[in-house]
């Protein structure tokens, strides 16, 4: 048996501008650098191996 779940409304949706990309905002920034940092982390030994100018702190 297949349930779906439907979606709540929401009031602001309207209003949204959608996904932006200002390379001002500090967040979207950090991204990436986290991103990257959460890889490194999870997959030491392909680092070593294929990036040994990266260090594993």
């Amino acid at each position: 048996m297949v349930r779906w779940i439907a979606p709540l409304p929401f009031p602001g949706a309207s209003h949204a501008t959608g996904v932006t990309e200002d390379p001002d905002n500090p967040l979207f920034a950090e991204f990436c650098w986290n991103e990257l940092k959460g890889w490194v982390r999870a997959h030491p030994a392909v680092v070593r191996k294929h990036h040994p100018e990266l260090t594993i702190a």
